[in-house]
C-alpha cells in the first residue's frame, strides 16, 4: 500500500511542476517558441525553477516506486498526474473545473490505464539492443516527432501545442529507454564506461530538446490544452520501444487486446474533449494574437538581417568600380536580395494584418462574455502587455519599410550609373 501512496504523491509533485511551469512559459516572449533561448530565458526564472524541482522530485518518486512494486500496477497510477494537474491550474488562475473537462480528463486517465493494464508490458531477457534495432526504432521515433512539429507548426495556437506536447512525450519516452541501457552500463564498467556510449549523450538529447518542445508548448496554449498528450505519449512510446527494441512482451489475447483497443478509443475521446474545451478554443484568437506576434517579431529579425546584408554589399559595389560585366553580376544579384526582402515586407504586413483581427475579435468576444472580476482583470493586463508589443512591432515595421526604401533607391541609382551597364530590374522596382 505504500508503493501506491507513493506513486500517488509522484503523481502529484510532477502535475504540481508542470502547472508551475506553464504559467512560468505562458509569459515568455512568443518569439522564442522552438528556440532554445526559450529555456534560457526560463532558467533564468525562479518559478520555472522551482517547477522543474517539484517534477524533479516527482519522476525520482515515481522511480522509486516502480522499482519496489509491481510495475504492471504502479504504471497506471502515474496517469493520475493529468487529474491532480487539471484543477491546479485552475485554482492557480482562480477558477473551477467545469464538469466537461472533468469527464475528459478522467477519460484520458483511466482510458490510458486499461490500456496499460489490459497490455501487461513487462522487461524481456533482451538486455542489450542490436545497433540496427536501435537505428530503425530510433529513426523512426526521431522522424514522428519531427512531423509532428512540422505539422504543428502549419496550424492554430490551440493545435500547435498539443502536437508539439506528444512530440516531446515520445522523446521523453525514448529517453526512458535510452536510460535504461545507460544505467546498465554504468552499473557494468562504471561512469568511464558510461561516457563512452552513446546512449549516455542521446539521454541528454532527448531531454533538452524534449523540454524545449515541453515548454514551446506550455507558451502556445493553457495547460489543459497540451498536457494530456504529453501524459499520454510518454508511456506509450516508452511500451513501444520497449517491445520493439529492448524486448519487452505485451500479453495480448485477443480478448486483452480487444480491452487494450478500448482503453485507446478511451483516451483518444478524453484527449480531444479537454483540447477542445472552451477554456481553450474561447481563448483562440487572444491566443493567435500573441503566436503571431511571435512570428512577426522573427520576421522583423530577419527582415533587419537582410537589410543589413544588402547595405553591406551597397556600400562593396559603390566603392568597386568594377568592369560593367561584373556590374551587371552584381545589380542582378541586389535586385534578388531586394525581391527577397519585398516578400518579407508582405509577409510581415500580413501577419499585423491578422493581428489586428485577432485582437478586435478578442475585444468583442469579452465584452459579451460573462467575466468574474479576476477574469476581467487578467483579461485586461493581457490585452494592455500584447498591445505594447504590439506598438512596438509596428513601429519596428515601418523603420524596416522605410529603411528597405532608402535601398531601392540606392540599387536604381547604381543601375544607372555612368560607365556600367544599365540591367533591367527583375520585379518590385
Amino acid at each position: 500500500m505504500t508503493v501506491y501512496v507513493l506513486a500517488l504523491v509522484a503523481s502529484a509533485f510532477f502535475a504540481a511542476g508542470s502547472v508551475i511551469q506553464q504559467r512560468a512559459a505562458s509569459h515568455a516572449p512568443p518569439e522564442k517558441v522552438l528556440s532554445f533561448t526559450l529555456v534560457i530565458w526560463l532558467a533564468r526564472r525562479p518559478l520555472w525553477l522551482s517547477g522543474i524541482a517539484l517534477s524533479t522530485v516527482g519522476n525520482v518518486a515515481s522511480a522509486i516506486a516502480l522499482g519496489a512494486g509491481n510495475a504492471a500496477l504502479v504504471q497506471p497510477l502515474q496517469v493520475t498526474r493529468l487529474l491532480f494537474a487539471l484543477p491546479l491550474a485552475a485554482a492557480w488562475v482562480r477558477r473551477s473545473v467545469p464538469l466537461r473537462d472533468w469527464m475528459g480528463a478522467v477519460a484520458t486517465a483511466v482510458g490510458l490505464a486499461i490500456f496499460i493494464v489490459a497490455g501487461r508490458p513487462h522487461q524481456g531477457a533482451t538486455s542489450t539492443a542490436p545497433p540496427l534495432d536501435w537505428v530503425i526504432v530510433g529513426g523512426t521515433i526521431l522522424a514522428l516527432a519531427l512531423a509532428l512539429v512540422l505539422i504543428g507548426r502549419r496550424l492554430d495556437a490551440i493545435r500547435e501545442a498539443p502536437l508539439l506536447a506528444a512530440a516531446a512525450g515520445i522523446l521523453f519516452g525514448l529517453q526512458g529507454a535510452l536510460t535504461h541501457d545507460a544505467i546498465d552500463a554504468l552499473e557494468t564498467g562504471g561512469l568511464l564506461t558510461l561516457l563512452q556510449t552513446w546512449q549516455a549523450y542521446g539521454v541528454l538529447a532527448c531531454a533538452l530538446v524534449g523540454i524545449l518542445l515541453t515548454q514551446s508548448a506550455f507558451n502556445l496554449a493553457p495547460l489543459s490544452a497540451s498536457f494530456p498528450t504529453l501524459v499520454v505519449a510518454e508511456p506509450l512510446a516508452a511500451i513501444a520501444i520497449g517491445v520493439g527494441v529492448q524486448g519487452g512482451e505485451l500479453n495480448l489475447s485477443p480478448i486483452t487486446f480487444a480491452g487494450a483497443l478500448v482503453g485507446l478509443a478511451i483516451m483518444i475521446a478524453g484527449v480531444y474533449v479537454l483540447a477542445s474545451s472552451p477554456f481553450v478554443t474561447g481563448q483562440l484568437d487572444l491566443l493567435e494574437r500573441r503566436r503571431e506576434e511571435g512570428l512577426a517579431y522573427r520576421t522583423e529579425e530577419t527582415l533587419e538581417h537582410d537589410l543589413q546584408v544588402l547595405s553591406e554589399e551597397l556600400d562593396q559595389v559603390a566603392a568597386g568600380g568594377a568592369r560593367p560585366s561584373w556590374a551587371v553580376r552584381s545589380h542582378q544579384h541586389l535586385q534578388r536580395h531586394l525581391d527577397r526582402i519585398d516578400e518579407e515586407l508582405v509577409r510581415l504586413s500580413e501577419l499585423r494584418a491578422d493581428i489586428s483581427r485577432h485582437r478586435e475579435a478578442e475585444r468583442v468576444k469579452e465584452r459579451t462574455r460573462a467575466l468574474t472580476p479576476q477574469e476581467r482583470e487578467e483579461f485586461e493586463r493581457y490585452d494592455l502587455e500584447l498591445s505594447e508589443r504590439e506598438r512596438e512591432l509596428d513601429a519596428g515595421a515601418r523603420r524596416l519599410e522605410q529603411w528597405s526604401v532608402r535601398l531601392r533607391r540606392r540599387v536604381e541609382e547604381l543601375r544607372l550609373e555612368p560607365g556600367g551597364e544599365e540591367t533591367p530590374p527583375r520585379g518590385g522596382g
